[in-house]
């Protein structure tokens, strides 16, 4: 009777063999579009997966040294299960207890199976170069970019994800208020190819960090070459800082002092703000992952993999990865 009642609940567990068949299934638990896209994204991975070393804490890099076998005689699922899990904990945040149940598993498995693929999925996408050349870029420019402004190479903005208060550490909780969003965050930029591929995904700073400070240090103007131009918002001060780097910076033209902005001025806004959608759509595939609604002092420490990973998969969902 107890190993038809395991044979049940087996039976009747969530896993990837049940939802697979199902794109309506696979793009609500994991924000991937399709079954194919979660096949696509193992396979990306999983030359990784037989090695894997299980997070165990701070210290887990040194058990490095422990054979193939002990790592493996740690899995109680699939691979494709642990893929699912992870996937399903970033897109919809449900609490460990919650995966534990549907999976059949314990709450100390399910955090160490997530840690470990959300480490294992950061190493991995970063391998990649997401910055594009220019004649990748010039071959892939949509019509509209290609008529008006052809020396696009990134369409930038400023995006901001809540942070749990952190009441222990007030320099923190200083650094981290936004003024704006009126509560404590993490900034990242984010920079978009005129094809809508996210291509580029500063580190985190605190909310309190102005734009023009992130986009001065946070790498992106080394990776711009003489000519190529930057759009963005028109809150974006930085043309001292593109002139630096004989970069051309198209914004919104700004409306004058007591006065209208031009037929040609209004023109031009339109445009730029019709082009910019892209950045938007962007932003909309990042914050499909729910883990980024508020991230908890737990996830703090990693904070970064969690932006850069949903940033990336949000690449995926797009059909953008090649």
């Amino acid at each position: 009777m107890e190993n038809e009642l395991k044979m049940l609940r087996l039976k009747h567990r969530f896993s990837y063999d049940s939802v697979k068949s199902d794109d309506t299934l696979v793009r609500f638990y994991t924000g991937l579009p399709d079954a194919q896209a979660f096949v696509e994204l193992y396979s990306f991975v999983e030359d990784c997966v037989p090695g894997l070393i299980y997070w165990q804490g701070a210290k887990t890099s040194k058990r490095a040294s422990s054979s193939s076998a002990s790592r493996r005689s740690t899995r109680s699922l699939s691979s494709h299960d642990e893929l699912l899990m992870t996937l399903t904990k970033l897109r919809l945040d449900p609490p460990y207890v919650d995966l534990a149940q549907r999976f059949g598993v314990s709450v100390s498995t399910v955090s160490r199976i997530v840690t470990t693929w959300i480490l294992l999925l950061d190493r991995k996408l970063r391998d990649v170069n997401w910055w594009p050349t220019r004649e990748s870029i010039d071959a892939t420019m949509p019509d509209q970019f290609r008529e008006l402004y052809p020396s696009t190479r990134t369409i930038i903005d400023c995006t901001e994800f809540e942070v749990e208060k952190p009441d222990s550490d007030p320099d923190l909780q200083r650094v981290t208020w936004s003024s704006y969003k009126h509560r404590n965050t993490f900034k990242a930029l984010v920079g978009i190819t005129p094809g809508g591929a996210i291509s580029f995904v500063s580190p985190l700073y605190g909310g309190s960090v102005s734009d023009k400070e992130v986009t001065s240090t946070c790498g992106l103007m080394d990776l711009l070459q003489p000519g190529d131009s930057i759009m963005a918002d028109k809150g974006f001060n930085i043309r001292d800082l593109c002139e630096q780097y004989s970069v051309t910076l198209t914004i919104p033209p700004f409306l004058r002092k007591d006065a209208q902005l031009s037929e040609q001025d209004q023109v031009e806004t339109r445009r730029i703000a019709s082009l910019r959608v892209h950045v938007e759509r962007a932003m909309q595939r990042i914050k499909r992952y729910h883990i980024l609604d508020g991230i908890t002092s737990a996830w703090c420490p990693f904070a970064n993999k969690l932006v850069f990973v949903c940033s990336m998969l949000g690449n995926w969902y797009a059909r953008l990865v090649h």
